[in-house]
């Protein structure tokens, strides 16, 4: 049937296949419907129970509704929320991997001069001996530190603990305030025990070995055992011995006797070095010649001119980091194990002597200014540097440091873990009860056994 025709009323079916009480289907088209489609039919979709067809009610015009497309609804919310987590999950990525390098730009920050100007240090510097009948079996420095980096004024303290073979503890604290006018602040305390009641002067002065006297050994004989300030003698085939250290020094106090006297008269007091003291006896160590002389003119010459160090570190940055297989656990937060380029150290070094006005750091240590230092070598030299673990705080300033290495074939340990803090101030106040150093030398001159000028006239 074409479409011109099929908008003529069907014809209804044949009485005999709707049955007998079948009614004939209304298939005169609605002018509603008719308005809609004027070539719609309506379709027998199916029979009711009493055999009457089911018309499909085609809706007025103006109120035809869609039922909502449930399940395409919550595809788009889906799939929205994926694409935004995506899309996190990119930017996150992103940038985490221009994340900067936590220590390299700690390292920048001092370079430039942008890290704060005071500083406080505290933490330990450990030493373990673990060979037996060693005076000392175990070194450990405490410090606690405060410090206005671009003038080094400061006032600090660093207790000195040393534990000798009879595992027996003597410390020494040391106290230190460089004040703004030049002026040097010392005092130690402990001093006068450590030398008079520990024998380690003696020891460590004497030439004869320290040796160890064990069960197996009885071959001992002439040997003393030193506890305080008694000797007593390991006797032949004596096998009570096991845990005791010995020398053949024989004769304490050779050494500690005019040292005593010394102790006595500085523990416990500041004594006061002046600026014009420092120079004078700087003089006596370093000759305007020397190495160190050169290098501190260095030394200043670059606290005067960071620019160009910080121009040179940013075209050769050697100090960077990572936390990959860093099991060490942290104090504030993550730990990074500090890498050091050996290519870009070599760089910098040489570039900063060729920038070096005047004698260059080549030059102070006694090599031709044209040296160049060798990156194979530099590159060996980190191989068998320890490794160094770093903090860094939230703005990008150290807040930790920390190395463990052996050393002295294994039987050594040497610790460092040091904290860092930046306090809004640095107190470095003189103190007020002190003794000038020249009164100090004449006190121990005549301790010691007379005026030096007369020994020397003397001689």
């Amino acid at each position: 049937m074409d479409d011109k025709t099929s908008a003529q009323p069907t014809p209804p079916p044949a009485p005999s296949s709707l049955g007998p009480n079948a009614r004939p289907l209304q298939t005169t088209p609605d002018p509603a419907q008719a308005m809609i489609d004027p070539t719609q039919k309506v379709v027998i979709e199916s029979l009711d129970p009493n055999g009457r067809p089911m018309e499909k009610v085609v809706p007025a015009l103006g109120t035809e509704k869609k039922k909502p497309n449930k399940g395409l609804f919550i595809g788009i919310i889906a799939g929205a929320a994926v694409l935004f987590c995506g899309i996190i999950v990119a930017v996150v990525v992103a940038l985490s991997s221009r994340k900067p390098d936590a220590v390299a730009l700690a390292v920048q920050r001092f370079v430039n001069g942008e890290a704060p100007s005071n500083l406080a240090v505290n933490g330990d510097i450990d030493i373990r001996i673990n060979t037996d009948g060693t005076p000392i079996k175990r070194l450990n420095i405490n410090l606690d530190s405060e410090i206005i980096t671009k003038s080094l004024i400061n006032t600090s303290s660093a207790t000195l603990t040393l534990t000798d073979y009879n595992n027996d503890e003597f410390s020494v604290k040391f106290s230190e305030v460089y004040a703004a006018d030049g002026d040097l602040f010392l005092k130690a305390e402990g001093l006068s025990d450590l030398i008079e009641e520990s024998n380690l002067v003696d020891l460590l002065t004497s030439s004869n070995a320290v040796v160890d006297c064990s069960a197996e050994d009885t071959d001992c004989v002439d040997q003393y055992t030193v506890q305080g300030t008694e000797a007593t003698t390991c006797e032949e085939g004596e096998q009570g011995c096991s845990t005791e250290v010995t020398t053949s020094v024989s004769e304490t106090g050779e050494t500690v006797a005019p040292l005593t006297g010394v102790a006595e008269i500085i523990d416990g007091n500041w004594i006061k070095i002046s600026l014009d003291e420092i120079q004078e006896i700087s003089k006596g160590f370093v000759s305007e010649d020397s190495p160190l002389s050169c290098l501190t003119s260095i030394a200043g010459n670059l606290n005067k001119n960071t620019n160009m160090t910080a121009e040179i570190y940013g075209k050769y940055p050697f100090v960077s980091s990572t936390t990959k297989d860093v099991t060490m656990p942290g104090k504030q937060g993550p730990v990074y194990l500090v890498n050091l380029d050996s290519t870009n150290f070599t760089n910098y070094i040489n570039a900063f002597n060729d920038s070096s006005s005047g004698d260059g750091l080549f030059s102070c240590l006694g090599y031709d200014s044209n040296t160049k230092l060798d990156e194979n070598e530099v590159a060996k030299l980190f191989s068998n540097l320890p490794k160094i673990y770093a903090e860094v705080d939230s703005d990008y300033d150290f807040s930790r440091l920390y190395l463990e290495t052996d050393f002295n074939d294994g039987n050594s340990t040497l610790t460092v873990d040091l904290d860092f803090s930046y306090p809004a101030n640095v107190n470095a106040s003189e103190p007020v009860e002190y003794t000038d150093f020249k009164d100090i030398l004449e006190e121990t001159t005549e301790a010691v056994g007379g005026d030096t000028e007369e020994n020397t006239t003397n001689e």
